[in-house]
């Protein structure tokens, strides 16, 4: 077992913290003093293994009728970064990304009113990880004059501090015989988060897919870089970057329900505050060489950003009949918002007692400072925002019952709105703009829901129609150079964006769960008249790309799922089928060198077909799983060449008893990738994991044999593709490793009353 002395010292530090942390918490006493209505559960846990690798946590709850009270602490360097579940369950360690070390604590309560006149929940939690990640890309730009081939690499190191508290007082404050009659809410929540990352990164483009030649790297050695890489380069950039940012943010909501006197009308009325301040700077080192010109740049930029929100709503719910079957309900909200930002970039390589500064050196003055601002590409914002909309919502809800149960059910609701939008947008910099804008937003809803007879069939049909519009920001036209590689620029002329959606669900109910089974099916489409795309033009010789937004019709896409359980007979067989496919019909302009940007449209799709099939019976438990995800992209255009890349997996997993009733859970997965650009990333991996364990003391004290990636073939590979490219990205994962757990548990039901 390889732990070092610090590592031990840090599981020593929190198994001694759990247990004063558990002997603490069982001198609470929330509400009740009745030793037999008290509760508690509780667990801790503890680890060492091979690669360094250790964790160490612990859960405990106590309850009563009318309480709930937990607290948790977790450390560990292997990924694993969530609460337990409300009854101290952890779930297992996700892939995640790079090598992490983490530690995390919590408290959750929650205390009921015995009368049920309020109620109070709420939690903290708190949380620092610090994670290096090694991440690899191999992209494809579509360009139509040619494609082009970007390779990257980025490793670094990424540390945050993280705590959220938030909380939910519900009171109920209308008289004994109708509680609900006043009914109001306060969410109050505030969070802080800082982060802290340092990093180093690689690129290089090239006008010719350089996948049968190896070590692109090289090309950043000086010398000794392969003739044929040379000659197709087209850029390469190295840089190194530090940044540090610190986000504070508060709110809290009111929400209120109240009975109208006199009236069958119910009242809702809500009101909400937030903000926060947002204060971030970097340095990097940066430098970029193409056939034109050799750039260094050493650059540090200030960030810090305010915002402030507040709303508030008035709503009338009103019914036309008895049974509120027809009901009508009219609201009108306010929300005011306000931003400001601060965009302060300082070319530090403009000041000669600069010249061998390190990263994160700044001029001894402030003077000397600003001599360095990039005016160009520093600017000051104000953006205030007035919402005030009008919604007029009807239902028609047809409940059929029959002996007290529902027996079928129609539902119709529609709803229409209009918001009047005003802006007021202030900027200083390259220019000095004060903007206004008003607009009128119109909004439509549908929802059609059918119950079948006998509750057989659930189908759900909803529809929306809404307006956004285009960013101040973007509708000053300025240009913006501070990457040499990527110029952005506004457009003056953008309109605004109509978004059409739908969404059916099939959901089966009485007709399949009376034997065990379920069935569901969802399909979503999403078309958008006048969306913002993004339009291109590339330069051959430099890989320099110029970005202008730009309004294109013909971007849609389509999402559709479902799934399907089943048991196999009665001998413990069970079968879960699923699927899943995404479309996109995405439309963007792209040109070449100073030629006007013509329209790119790529159809990509997404298919993922998972199965399983499971079986249970007294102390064993097996399962085998398969799935196949494709991923493909085509498209018109004369030069493109057609996308297909896929993934398999097909695995086993079980728990059995064995003898002296020691458990043995496996899983053993085989990978597959095929179809890939990158060479490396057609790959053939063997997964396994397994965990051997034995309880004693009537199950209170477990020790557990951990094996993870058994066979050190373990990685996290993903794909995307748009229609402007595809990547394809690496990412490094926790190395295979071998651990002893040690898990104590303690349960205490209430004693019975006498």
């Amino acid at each position: 077992m390889e732990l070092n002395k610090e590592n031990m010292k840090k599981i020593r530090w929190l198994i001694a913290f759990s247990v004063l942390l558990y002997l603490g918490v069982q001198n609470l006493d929330v509400v009740l003093k009745r030793e037999y209505q008290i509760g508690w559960l509780s667990n801790i846990e503890a680890g060492g293994g091979t690669s360094d690798r250790w964790l160490a946590r612990l859960f405990a709850l106590r309850f009563t009728p009318q309480s709930r009270l937990s607290v948790y602490a977790n450390a560990n360097n292997t990924h694993e970064n969530r609460k337990p579940g409300s009854s101290g369950e952890w779930s297992p360690s996700e892939i995640g990304n790079g090598i992490s070390t983490t530690e995390s604590g919590g408290i959750d309560y929650l205390v009921d009113d015995k009368r049920r006149r309020w109620r109070v929940e709420g939690n903290l939690n708190a949380s620092h990880s610090d994670t290096d990640v090694d991440t690899r890309q191999s992209q494809e730009h579509f360009q139509n004059a040619g494609n082009t081939f970007t390779r990257s690499r980025q490793s670094g190191d990424y540390r945050s501090t993280n705590v959220s508290t938030d909380h939910h007082f519900q009171f109920n404050l209308g008289p004994e015989n109708n509680m609900h009659a006043l009914e109001l809410h306060f969410r109050p929540n505030f969070s802080f988060s800082n982060s802290r990352n340092l990093n180093d990164w690689l690129s290089a483009e090239f006008s010719a897919n350089p996948y049968e030649l190896e070590n692109w790297e090289s090309l950043f050695q000086g010398t000794g870089a392969d003739e044929v890489l040379t000659s197709i380069l087209v850029n390469k950039v190295r840089s190194r970057q530090s940044s540090n940012a610190t986000d504070v943010k508060g709110g809290m909501n009111m929400d209120a329900q109240f009975d109208i006197p006199h009236t069958s009308n119910l009242g809702l009325f809500s009101a909400g505050v937030s903000g926060g301040h947002y204060k971030a700077h970097s340095f990097d080192l940066y430098q970029m060489d193409n056939s034109q010109t050799s750039d260094f740049r050493h650059r540090y930029l200030n960030e810090p950003a305010d915002h402030l929100q507040a709303n508030a709503s008035l709503g009338i719910i009103t019914p036309f009949d008895a049974q509120w079957k027809w009901v009508a309900t009219t609201t009108l909200s306010y929300q005011y918002t306000h931003d400001s930002k601060e965009n302060s970039l300082y070319r530090l390589d403009w000041l000669e007692d600069m010249a061998d500064a390190g990263l994160e050196t700044l001029p001894s003055t402030r003077e000397a400072l600003l001599e360095a601002l990039d005016a160009a590409n520093s600017y000051l914002t104000e953006n205030d925002r007035h919402q005030t909309t009008l919604t007029f919502d009807g239902r028609y809800d047809n409940d059929i019952r029959r002996n007290n149960t529902r027996y079928a059910r129609f539902r119709f609701t529609w709803k229409l709105g209009l918001t009047w939008h005003t802006e007021l947008w202030d900027y200083t910099g390259q220019a000095l703009r004060h903007n206004r804008r008003t607009a009128w937003l119109p909004q439509a809803g549908l929802q059609i829901l059918r119950n079948t007879p006998g509750m057989k069939h659930e189908l759900e049909l909803q529809t929306a129609y809404r307006q956004q519009l285009p960013s101040m920001f973007s509708l000053m036209g300025l240009r913006f150079d501070s990457d040499p590689l990527n110029i952005q620029e506004g457009n003056t002329g953008l309109r605004r964006t109509d978004v059409f959606s739908s969404v059916f669900f099939y959901r089966s109910r009485g007709w399949l769960s009376k034997h065990g089974r379920n069935l569901s099916a969802t399909v979503r489409m999403n078309a958008y008249r006048n969306a913002v795309a993004t339009a291109q033009t590339y330069d051959a010789a430099t890989g320099v790309r110029n970005f202008r937004p730009q309004n294109v019709n013909g971007n849609w896409d389509m999402q559709a799922s479902g799934t399907f359980y089943t048991p196999l007979g009665h001998k413990g067989f069970s079968m879960n089928l699923s699927l899943q496919d995404n479309f996109y019909h995405s439309v963007d302009l792209t040109g070449t060198d100073a030629l006007t940007p013509v329209r790119s449209t790529v159809c990509t799709n997404y298919l993922s077909l998972p199965v399983r099939v499971d079986y249970s019976r007294q102390k064993v438990r097996v399962g085998l799983k398969g799935q196949v995800a494709w991923n493909h992209a085509g498209s018109t255009r004369p030069d493109f060449q057609d996308i297909n890349a896929a993934d398999f997996n097909v695995g086993i997993n079980g728990h059995v008893t064995l003898p002296w009733d020691v458990q043995l859970a496996t899983d053993f997965t085989y990978f597959a990738r095929r179809g890939y650009a990158n060479g490396d990333m057609n790959t053939d991996d063997l997964v396994w994991n397994a965990q051997l364990s034995k309880s004693i003391v009537k199950g209170r004290l477990t020790f557990a044999l951990v094996g993870y990636d058994i066979l050190g073939q373990l990685s996290n590979i993903t794909y995307s593709v748009n229609s402007q490219g595809s990547v394809e990205t690496w990412r490094n994962v926790i190395p295979r490793y071998g651990m002893v757990r040690v898990i104590f548990r303690f349960n205490k039901q209430p004693k019975k009353k006498p």
